[in-house]
């Protein structure tokens, strides 16, 4: 039965009586002058029936040639058949091109001031505190803990001395410095940087100067030879050796004014620093053959700026 979509579209010739279609699923019937509608043909749903089983899948017949198309209106849409099976994983396609970098975001506000940490070992008062205007006229000595008057100490030729220090807050060195108070004829003088071990033992050089200081003649040495080093917060040590010559004197930290390392068989003598025999730097701190010594400590000054 044909149908339009709308009484409007019915024809006005060429009817004959009985002649009907269907609007909107309203049917209208040709009376001999005119078209009348009389009302919906469709009944009630019925009851769902029972859904039966479903059959085998046929086999996949041939694809025809594409017919020609069709005239008429469109027809009415037909009940949605079984769903078919899943096909096969079709093959992964080309990567795309890589997007456009996005604009960066927007800063986030400021975290509140952490506290300040605690160094594992802080017995020394280095860096120290200072006022502006200071920072490349007071030399900071890292193992001095007071302020009794520096002394002198001769050095020994071929005796590598090992002095530690804590840093308890990130610094950049940025120069250091001897000062030779008695020359040595001959002598020169090298400076180094030790850091430490799990054990707090000296471990691998991370500074020294390619260019020894020159002690056969007196005064402050200085040197900026491969610096600035930033130090983070930890145990680290100075080392310091006179390879030949007539052994110098330099200036020194009293014993009074240096930490004790322990005292030996809790006698009357604290031990100030550790030395072993060695004519150069190694780059890995020695491990054995070390003594204990309970004397002035040579004063090894630097330049410094917190980080």
């Amino acid at each position: 039965m044909s149908s339009f979509n709308d009484p409007s579209e019915l024809p006005m010739i060429g009817n004959k009586i009985g002649d009907a279609y269907l609007i909107v699923g309203n049917l209208w019937i040709w009376q001999g002058t005119s078209w009348e509608n009389v009302g919906n043909i469709r009944g009630p749903q019925g009851a769902t029936g029972l859904t039966g089983p479903m059959g085998a899948t046929g086999a996949t017949g041939l694809q025809g040639p594409q017919g020609a198309t069709g005239f008429g209106s469109t027809g009415t849409t037909g009940l949605q058949g079984p769903q078919g099976e899943t096909g096969f994983q079709g093959a992964t396609g080309l990567t795309g091109a890589t997007g456009l970098t996005g604009a960066t975001g927007l800063t986030g506000a400021t975290g509140p001031a952490g506290s300040g940490g605690n160094p594992e070992w802080n017995l020394t008062q280095f860096p120290a505190p200072r006022v502006p205007g200071f920072t490349t006229s007071l030399y900071g000595v890292p193992y001095a803990i007071n302020s009794t008057d520096p002394t002198t100490i001769a050095l020994t030729v071929g005796r590598l001395y090992f002095i530690p220090f804590t840093v308890s807050r990130s610094v950049s060195i940025t120069q250091v410095a001897i000062n030779v108070t008695t020359a040595g004829s001959g002598s020169t003088v090298l400076t180094g940087i030790y850091n430490s071990n799990s054990n707090w033992e000296p471990n691998a050089l991370i500074w020294s100067h390619s260019t020894a200081f020159d002690s056969a003649s007196t005064g402050v040495k200085t040197t900026t030879q491969n610096l600035p080093i930033t130090l983070n917060p930890g145990i680290y040590w100075f080392a310091l050796v006179c390879p030949a010559g007539t052994a110098p004197t330099l200036r020194g930290i009293a014993v009074a004014a240096c930490l004790s390392l322990g005292i030996n068989a809790l006698g009357t003598t604290s031990t100030t620093l550790f030395y072993v025999s060695s004519t150069s730097l190694p780059s890995t701190a020695p491990t054995s053959d070390w003594t204990q010594a309970s004397q002035i400590v040579p004063a090894i000054g630097v330049y410094y700026t917190f980080v």
